[in-house]
């Protein structure tokens, strides 16, 4: 660096520290304990007798509030330019795919001893995103779990996915039939309990061994027109 340009550094930035001091209402003294220079520092730097390291300008520049290159003459503005932040585009979740599932009826649901029994040639089908990828449909029948579903209704069940406490089944036991039911088991795992909606379907008790099989409901398509 030249002493000239030098010179003209040191001229600047008492003209600009002393000028930004006094705007901010701090004495000599007061920027001294503010930047934890001392003060005989802040005098030579405001006589143009130096220039502060480039550290002690990040300092300095905070502890008056503007930038390096407003206190060394580079930059006519004391304040930083905001930066204005571009939003990241909003986050797309895929959507699950859509597909077609074969919709099975009460019966065929008793005809079932596990969903590897599908008959291919049935035509009904309905839309779901469930991804198991052997879920079917089942048409509900009876009253069981009125006011809350009723017959005709279609559950989406999972045949590769482990019931859990509280969740809708739709199972085939042994020796009873199909039944769609809320689902509970005990803390051992031997335990299940079958409940009904409706007050007058007592609570069924089974153990593992009683059923042929016993899926988790995906989701319940309600037909609203009968």
């Amino acid at each position: 660096m030249s002493q000239v340009t030098k010179a003209q550094l040191e001229q600047v930035l008492s003209e600009r520290l002393r000028s930004r001091r006094s705007r901010l209402g701090l004495t000599q003294q007061g920027l001294a304990d503010l930047t934890g220079f001392s003060l005989s520092v802040i005098g030579n730097w405001e006589t143009c007798q130096n220039l502060p390291s480039p550290a002690k300008l990040g300092v300095l520049a905070r502890a008056l509030e503007v930038t390096i290159d407003y206190l060394l003459g580079y930059a006519d503005d004391p304040q930083p330019q905001a930066i204005v932040a571009i939003p990241p585009p909003p986050s797309r979740q895929v959507p699950a795919a859509i597909r077609q599932v074969a919709i099975v009826s009460w019966a065929q649901a008793g005809d079932l001893v596990a969903y590897t029994g599908l008959d291919p040639s049935w035509h009904e089908f309905t839309a779901t995103t469930c991804r198991d990828e052997d879920c079917f449909a089942v048409t509900i029948a009876g009253d069981s779990m009125e006011p809350k579903y009723n017959a005709g209704d279609i559950a989406i069940v999972m045949p590769n996915v482990e019931p859990r406490n509280g969740c809708l089944v739709v199972c085939k036991l042994k020796n009873e039939g199909v039944f769609f039911k809320l689902f509970h088991q005990s803390s051992d795992n031997q335990i299940f309990r079958l409940s009904s909606y409706n007050p007058v379907y007592p609570v069924m008790e089974c153990r593992r061994d009683d059923f042929f099989w016993v899926y988790p409901v995906y989701q319940i398509t309600k037909n609203v027109w009968r």
